[in-house]
């Protein structure tokens, strides 16, 4: 269980974050906002690429600590490789690379220009929301038994696990984009998708002795709320099915079985 990570969309005018992440093509192709940045600060991305020699290769990275003459006091420089070969999986991936490169840095808000060399308008849209999309999923983590030092420093775990479930780090993550509208737009599909996956992860990592067959009908039924028809069968309905084999195995343990049907009618 993570809390989610909220997600913007603004326009490629608006001022980044203080943590900024931007994408290079191979070759070091800027796309036009990122290519203003550098002649900004005196061609400072293009000089830090050379002393690394950096080229744009996909997942690649640099870093530049208070560039000259930008707002943003660190900016790292991702690698996209070639921008218009890039599916959507490629993006999301993409995506979730940028959220690690950030998040390693310890900052609680960010921005990420998805400027890319090479793009139409129509796809830099859905380029940022598959971005936004891998960035959600990569920020999933379960840390709903974890324990944390206090902030009184003596040593002692926390007293409140609901507190400690929340992640530390990046929490609000801002996407600059030439269409914010049609980018949010996009990621409207995505964003629910990424609730359904961080849903079934939370399930998959609930320990045993937690989540046994009638609370995860409980935790199933809950969907009801989202337009699902579900249906849960107990011992005695599933009895009356003559679904023997699923009884049998529960016969080995003190807690019942249970089956959960679910149905989507459609939205």
């Amino acid at each position: 269980m993570t809390s989610r990570l909220a997600i913007e969309f603004v326009s490629l005018t608006s001022d980044p974050e203080a943590h900024c992440l931007v994408f290079a093509g191979s070759g070091l192709a800027f796309g036009a906002t990122v290519e203003a940045l550098n002649q900004k600060s005196g061609n400072a991305i293009t000089k830090a690429a050379e002393a690394a020699s950096f080229k744009g290769k996909s997942k690649t990275s640099i870093e530049l600590l208070a560039p000259p003459k930008v707002s943003a006091s660190r900016l790292v420089v991702l690698g996209a490789g070639t921008p218009a070969d890039l599916s959507e999986t490629d993006l999301a991936n993409l995506g979730g690379a940028a959220f690690a490169q950030l998040t390693s840095r310890k900052a609680a808000k960010a921005s990420i220009i998805a400027d890319f060399n090479g793009l139409n308008a129509t796809k830099a849209d859905d380029a940022a929301a598959q971005i936004a999309f891998g960035a959600q999923l990569r920020h999933y983590s379960f840390t709903k038994y974890q324990t944390k030092k206090s902030d009184a420093g003596n040593g002692d775990d926390a007293a409140d696990p609901a507190a400690n479930s929340q992640r530390d780090g990046l929490s609000k993550l801002t996407i600059h984009v030439a269409d914010p509208g049609k980018a949010r737009a996009a990621f409207q599909r995505l964003a629910a998708i990424a609730g359904g996956v961080a849903m079934a992860r939370d399930l998959v990592n609930e320990p045993a002795n937690e989540l046994g067959p009638v609370e995860f009908a409980d935790r199933v039924k809950e969907l009801e709320s989202v337009g699902l028809d579900v249906e849960i069968f107990d011992v005695d309905e599933l009895t009356a099915l003559k679904m023997n084999t699923l009884l049998a195995v529960g016969q080995g343990s003190t807690r019942p079985s249970r089956v959960a049907v679910m149905q989507w009618m459609g939205a």
